[in-house]
């Protein structure tokens, strides 16, 4: 019985160890340049001393105390994150390696330039690396047209109406598969709608 019991203790005990892992946000554990990724130590043993973070380069040598008694770490950097509970029993975390995603590029073309604003611009999109795309045309008195999620869209600017040029900042947002986002911006110009006000005494409109 003793035996049994010693066994079944050891089988548990073996169990509980190796279900100790790092866990983080999504699949991967990886952040977008100037971000970060949260690492958690879970399933830590019970009773559970201190949190001691190590980081190294390679994942073999090199390794190097960071962080803080804590049961995350805020990872900025790319290599390899461990974690070590002081115990008893002193259990580490197996590591895992913390991987940067690259910025999709983010760039379009708008054509044609000076158009008179009962035209339509068209937007070529020619970005790479995006999952999905916000545009914005500057145009706040076109309304809920002012923004598209088209890959390549294309916008009738209203803007106001006058006797010259006006000019729209648009800005084209790109988001990867993993969050990352670049933005865009470029200066559209177009002609004005002749202005029905009238000058002189007696201002009005006529249409």
């Amino acid at each position: 019985m003793r035996k049994f019991c010693t066994l079944l203790f050891f089988i548990f005990f073996v169990s509980d160890v190796f279900s100790q892992v790092i866990t983080y946000p999504g699949t991967t554990p990886s952040f977008c340049p100037g971000g970060n990724v949260l690492l958690t130590a879970s399933n830590p043993p019970v009773p559970t001393g201190s949190y001691q973070w190590e980081f190294s380069l390679n994942g073999s040598t090199g390794w190097g105390n960071v962080g803080v008694n804590a049961s995350t770490y805020s990872a900025t950097a790319i290599g390899f994150y461990r974690v070590t509970i002081s115990g008893p029993p002193i259990v580490t975390f197996p590591a895992v390696e913390v991987t940067q995603n690259p910025n999709p590029v983010a760039s379009f073309t708008a054509t044609p330039q000076n158009q008179c604003s009962t035209g339509p611009v068209y937007f070529t999109n020619n970005s790479s690396g995006g999952a999905s795309f916000l545009w914005s045309f500057g145009d706040t008195n076109s309304g809920a047209n002012n923004t598209s999620t088209l890959f390549s869209p294309s916008h009738r600017f209203v803007g106001t109406a006058g006797n010259g040029s006006q000019n729209f900042t648009v800005s084209l947002t790109v988001t990867s598969p993993f969050g990352c986002t670049t933005t865009s911006t470029q200066t559209v110009t177009t002609t004005q709608l002749p202005s029905t006000a009238l000058g002189g005494t007696g201002l009005g409109i006529y249409n």
